[in-house]
């Protein structure tokens, strides 16, 4: 936040739900490993944290983070904001 002073900011998770891309191939994400446990357990303190600075948690049913982050960028972009996509973690 310090290196980037944004006007607008959001952090979006997946949902254990599955998307589209799963009704569309049984295969989809198959030969991707398991998430490290260590990373699962830690996640709720994330969504607090998140949370308790006040900046906007999506999780939205049915799409993935990075699905929520394009439909945002392309938004934004198209009302004219500059966007710049940081992720922190990746699962």
């Amino acid at each position: 936040m310090r290196r980037y002073h944004p006007t607008h900011m959001a952090v979006c998770f997946d949902t254990k739900s599955p998307t589209f891309r799963h009704h569309m191939s049984a295969d989809y994400k198959a030969a991707r490993p398991p998430i490290d446990v260590e990373l699962v357990e830690q996640i709720p303190y994330i969504h607090r944290l998140v949370t308790a600075l006040g900046i906007p948690l999506l999780r939205i049913e049915g799409a993935e983070a990075d699905d929520i982050i394009g439909t945002l960028a392309h938004r934004a972009v198209e009302q004219g904001h500059h966007v710049s996509s940081q992720r922190v973690i990746k699962t």
